[in-house]
């Protein structure tokens, strides 16, 4: 993995979706793959939305989805390994899938108490700066089982392993959040820029005045709004100049075309052919610098509300060609291929909204 300098924001969320006019179902069963046996209480969800379910005690699954689009299915449970898979939702259609797990004996075992181990809870402390970010909505995020968290430090770089999901309150948002960590490696040299992946599930915390609800409902508009997934959203869809963003030197960043997008897409086996055509190839000559000013309205308990937001982020090549692609929902293929600063830079786990988010709700 190549790291880049200025704290660059390295994300990946394995979601996409749209608007629906049907329901759509998900259905399928669980075992055990060394047994056969059904799996109960396996966590089901589609990562990057509040989409979820578990396994009953045969094994059964169901997963009713409002929204078509393409998803990551992620099967999850403490003593397996986790598996996920691409699936493409039409509206009010049906699928099955049938999944078997490993067990995985490793995460079975005693969890070590961190509590006087000062090596590993300076390490936490680098890990959570890196991972829940460093916007005002930070210190309203709680790690409530940090001490499922392994670290190594290596050549400089600080690698995190989870043996367990990690489940998170963000306060700020209304959000309990439960993250399957894949990946995460930080350079703690210097300040440069690391990565991480994550498959993550969201559940809305019930409010418990109207007024917290309010302020959830503008917390989320201020985060979404003038991201930088909403940012890859309008690029894909042609949409910048109808929208708020103000994109210096727009020129530097142009469109591939379909042959050439399919060109540079060659050897990447593990893209789904759905997905293959779905993207869009792009590439960007220098650093360009990006600012959003527009507004939220929205109605709560019959009162209209109007806020007014402003960032200021940058974007920058981080291969060697200088290309970049984004999926219909503003995702990227590489997740390390574009490095930003300003605003996006310190955005992460603490202002994240599920991908089906919508203004207002």
């Amino acid at each position: 993995m190549k790291y880049c300098n200025l704290l660059p924001f390295v994300f990946l969320f394995f979601l996409s979706s749209q608007a629906a006019v049907g329901q759509s179902t998900i259905k399928g069963t669980v075992t055990v793959a060394e047994s056969g046996e059904p799996l109960s209480g396996v966590n089901v969800y589609l990562s990057g939305t509040t989409f979820g379910s578990s396994t009953d005690e045969t094994g059964h699954f169901t997963l009713n989805i409002p929204e078509p689009g393409s998803y990551k299915i992620v099967f999850s449970m403490v003593g397996f390994n986790k598996k996920a898979k691409q699936v493409n939702i039409s509206s009010s259609s049906s699928q099955t899938i049938n999944v078997s797990l490993k067990e995985n004996v490793q995460e079975l075992s005693e969890i070590e108490v961190r509590a006087s181990n000062k090596k590993w809870k300076d390490q936490y402390k680098y890990f959570a700066k890196q991972f829940i970010g460093r916007t005002e909505w930070a210190e309203q995020v709680t790690v409530k089982n940090p001490w499922v968290l392994d670290f190594e430090e290596h050549n400089d770089i600080l690698t995190a392993r989870a043996k367990r999901p990690l489940k998170i309150t963000n306060m700020a948002l209304g959000y309990e959040l439960y993250v399957d960590l894949v990946d995460f490696q930080w350079p703690t040299y210097r300040n440069r820029g690391g990565g991480y992946q994550m498959f993550i599930r969201f559940e809305e915390i019930t409010p418990k005045s109207a007024q917290q609800e309010l302020k959830w409902k503008k917390n989320r508009a201020r985060s979404y709004l003038g991201s930088f997934n909403y940012f890859l959203e309008m690029l894909y869809n042609d949409n910048l100049d109808e929208s708020d963003f103000s994109v210096q030197h727009k020129t530097d960043i142009s469109p591939l075309s379909n042959g050439e997008t399919k060109y540079e897409l060659l050897g990447q086996s593990n893209i789904s052919q759905n997905r293959r055509e779905a993207l869009k190839g792009f590439k960007i000559k220098r650093k360009v610098n990006i600012k959003y000013d527009g507004q939220a309205n929205f109605t709560f308990n019959r009162q209209n509300f109007s806020l007014s937001i402003y960032k200021q982020s940058s974007i920058d090549a981080n291969t060697k060609n200088h290309t970049f692609f984004v999926d219909p929902f503003g995702n990227l293929l590489n997740p390390i291929s574009l490095i930003t600063y300003g605003d996006w830079a310190d955005s992460r786990v603490a202002n994240r909204v599920p991908s089906n988010y919508e203004v207002g709700n």
